[in-house]
């Protein structure tokens, strides 16, 4: 095939994709396709031909475009219909298609509930500029969004560590009306909120076992620079997070790479700036879903790790989903007195919570991202083995998760009736994961003792002496914590 744009020498550009593969199945309509074009170089592709198109034939008026990196290097985020849908990318004069296909789950046993948190004397308004639609019902259509785009970014998460990809299921986004006023909560800390609207929630909502919930307050408020109402907390099964960067989030699949990409300076006056310094929109809405992200996974029973998503790194979503040529650098975050992993109930009664907080740290630390070859958004080992075998991440029958797993802390042992794929402990100060053992069920050896099986295991003697909390998780995902 001939094109004006190449000569001989040259050779014609070709489309390759780098994670997916003809009829891959999702069980989310979200999905990250990474690839690259072959036979490319920024220098002959700058007269307008950086991007590749992107059609989903199976959803009318789609077209997508996703910039390509000085390497050749695409990502883009695709939105699926139910069934298989036909891909088509393009660039230049190369054109390649593919099969996807998105089988959402039957009846999925463990799910996510969405909450929109409204105040008693509230009608649901989010703060944003004057001319943006701010009602209950714009706010949900962003939230479901933004959950949808978290449902990906643990499948993908996954995927580092070899594992198939997973996600949750969730229900989506709806109004719950507090008892509490706008003008109280607005006097609380996270604390306080989160202690009020779980005990609300588990009161009002089903008590089944096998709900978990995310709430987004309304009440959140940015007033001459200070913020109110606002929190960012998952404990047992209730995650809470403010609604003060909800101006800055996408209301439509079309919108997603224009908000992660957006410019716009926050006026921190009038509106909340939560962006790790960048001060951007883009910023505001990254860092929003990174933060979302590490308050579900303490839900879903993960601790705090030195690094990853759980940790540190919760500000650079965007390099997920789109191609940054010009990175800029920017001060590593801190997390610290992480949010308990004990049962709600149990958290209920104890007035002095250890809370996540986020904090910027020393201009030390700026070259840190710059230096890692990674997009910067990432689970640790053990966080990817501890949701591989996860409830909420599987569907599993009805009866196989029966289970029991006892320890005794006496004789230094834990056994368990199914094999165990992960043993950990946690520092009772901080909730971060200090020590993890991970097995290999086949083998039946965890990487770092050796002679013991996966029904049972020896606690280490230094371990006890620490007084660390312990977790122990089983291949169908039932979690045993002392």
């Amino acid at each position: 095939m001939f094109c004006v744009k190449h000569n001989a020498q040259e050779g014609l550009p070709q489309i390759r994709f780098l994670n997916v593969k003809p009829n891959d199945s999702f069980d989310y309509s979200i999905v990250l396709v990474r690839g690259e074009i072959l036979n490319y170089t920024h220098r002959r592709h700058r007269h307008g031909l950086s991007s590749v198109q992107i059609v989903n034939e199976n959803i009318e008026g789609s077209i997508e475009s996703a910039e390509i990196a000085s390497d050749g290097k695409f990502k883009v985020a695709v939105e699926l219909a139910p069934g298989v849908n036909q891909l088509k990318f393009r660039f230049c004069c190369a054109t390649h298609g593919i099969s996807l296909i998105f089988d959402k789950r039957k009846n999925p046993r463990y799910l996510l509930r969405i909450l929109y948190i409204i105040c008693s004397n509230h009608d649901g308004h989010f703060q944003a500029p004057c001319d943006a639609e701010t009602t209950v019902e714009r706010a949900c259509e962003k939230i479901d969004l933004a959950i949808r785009l978290v449902q990906c970014l643990y499948a993908e998460m996954l995927t580092k560590h070899g594992f198939d990809r997973k996600s949750f299921e969730f229900i989506g986004c709806k109004p719950f009306h507090s008892s509490i006023s706008v003008e109280e909560a607005r006097q609380w800390d996270q604390n306080q909120l989160w202690q009020h609207h779980a005990k609300e929630i588990l009161a009002q909502e089903s008590t089944e076992h096998r709900f978990k919930y995310f709430g987004i307050l309304a009440s959140t408020l940015c007033e001459n620079g200070m913020v109110k109402g606002h929190a960012a907390l998952g404990i047992g099964d209730v995650a809470l997070f403010g609604s003060g960067t909800l101006y800055a989030w996408p209301t439509n699949f079309a919108t997603i790479q224009r908000c992660f990409q957006d410019e716009t300076p926050v006026d921190t006056n009038q509106l909340m700036d939560d962006s790790n310094g960048k001060n951007t929109y883009g910023g505001c809405f990254a860092t929003a879903l990174g933060s979302i992200c590490h308050e579900i996974g303490h839900i879903f029973d993960l601790g705090h790790t030195t690094d990853g998503i759980m940790g540190n790194d919760i500000d650079y979503v965007n390099r997920i989903f789109t191609v940054e040529n010009c990175p800029r650098d920017l001060p590593r975050r801190m997390a610290s007195k992480c949010a308990s992993d004990r049962n709600a109930d149990d958290k209920l009664n104890q007035s002095n919570r250890r809370l996540t907080t986020i904090r910027k740290t020393n201009s030390i630390l700026t070259n840190y991202h710059c230096r890692r070859n990674d997009d910067l958004t990432f689970l640790t080992e053990n966080c990817a083995i501890l949701l591989n075998s996860h409830k909420w991440f599987n569907q599993f029958a009805e009866h196989a998760n029966e289970s029991c797993i006892r320890c005794d802390i006496q004789q230094k042992i834990i056994k368990s009736s199914l094999p165990l794929v992960l043993v950990e402990f946690r520092s009772k100060q901080n909730g971060m994961c200090m020590k993890y053992y991970r097995f290999d069920v086949t083998t039946s050896t965890p990487t770092m003792t050796s002679n013991v099986s996966s029904l049972r295991f020896t606690i280490p003697s230094d371990v006890i002496e620490q007084n660390y909390d312990l977790i122990a998780v089983d291949k169908n995902g039932n979690i045993m914590k002392c």
